[in-house]
């Protein structure tokens, strides 16, 4: 084979490998009730966000609650480190309830039980 045409296939090997499409690997996808909550959260945080108020306070009013968390019947909603916190029960100084992980949060708890103080953020 003359050099030409070696350089040539070399060439065009180069082109078209440089030149395929390279797709990264599918994300995992969410089961759809995750899916569901998580979009009714970063919903809720989104709004939140844009009206100004987060601001001044982590506590999310009502009026910005989407269906899904509204149906929970929270005590209080607030923000802690851009995540979402759910409280479902206060008693005797015991708080209980769900903390949610947002996508546009790098906080992220580890361990099976968060302590977060009531009122502070």
């Amino acid at each position: 084979m003359n050099r030409r045409v070696l350089l040539a296939l070399l060439t065009a090997a180069f082109l078209i490998t440089g030149c395929l499409e390279r797709s990264a690997p599918p994300e995992p996808a969410l089961p759809p009730a995750e899916n569901h909550l998580a979009m009714a959260v970063m919903d809720t945080v989104i709004r939140f966000n844009q009206s100004g108020l987060a601001a001044v306070s982590p506590e999310i009013p009502a009026e910005f609650w989407t269906a899904e968390i509204a149906a929970l019947q929270p005590l209080r909603v607030y923000l802690h480190n851009s995540n979402l916190a759910i409280v479902l029960s206060h008693t005797d100084g015991d708080t209980d309830g769900i903390y949610l992980h947002t996508p546009i949060s790098s906080y992220y708890p580890t361990g099976d039980r968060l302590e977060l103080t009531f009122g502070e953020e």
